[in-house]
């Protein structure tokens, strides 16, 4: 992270919760980005990932049991799969105490509309749902004109940070 944050846990998905066959689910994105990102830049240990399905109730658990566990020990920063998990985790921390973004930042991802209404704001990664379903469209329409294309295309659909009040850099907050 830019803000300086050397230490960072993940709570979060493990497999996409949306597919119909859990022995068949496919590892979550953010997940798999998260665990590749820790390797490379040695950000935390296996202790600080804590997966969870996808629920606010499920982050409350999940941040619950990682404070439970050592709260010395927690991370800085927490990336956190989903806005909804991120409700649960900032409510577990108000429940024990532990300032945010003083002693812990969270980020977010999806930007759901409750997420700058939070106390404090939430940090998220915007991603841009209706571009996403627009652009699928557009392709399927082309491969429906046109037949399949003989050379994949990869399109990406850019995302955006949205600083707010839940993230702060550890050399400015007070502990």
């Amino acid at each position: 992270m830019d803000a300086g944050h050397r230490h960072i846990g993940y709570v979060g998905m493990g497999k996409d919760e949306q597919a119909h066959d859990s022995d068949q689910a496919e590892m979550d994105a953010r997940y798999e980005t998260f665990l590749r990102y820790k390797e490379q830049h040695g950000l935390c240990s296996s202790n600080d990932v804590h997966v969870c399905g996808g629920t606010a109730a499920d982050g409350f658990r999940a941040m619950e049991a990682a404070i439970l566990a050592g709260p010395g020990n927690l991370p800085t920063a927490f990336f956190v799969a989903s806005d909804s998990v991120a409700i649960g985790v900032l409510k577990a921390l108000e429940q024990h105490q532990i300032a945010v973004p003083e002693r812990i930042s969270i980020v977010g991802f999806n930007d759901i509309p409750t997420a700058e209404y939070l106390t404090p704001s939430l940090t998220t990664v915007k991603t841009y749902t209706e571009l996403m379903g627009e652009t699928g469209v557009q392709l399927l329409l082309h491969t429906v004109r046109n037949g399949p294309n003989e050379v994949g295309r990869k399109v990406t659909i850019p995302t955006e940070l949205m600083i707010r009040n839940s993230s702060a850099s550890p050399f400015t907050a007070s502990i």
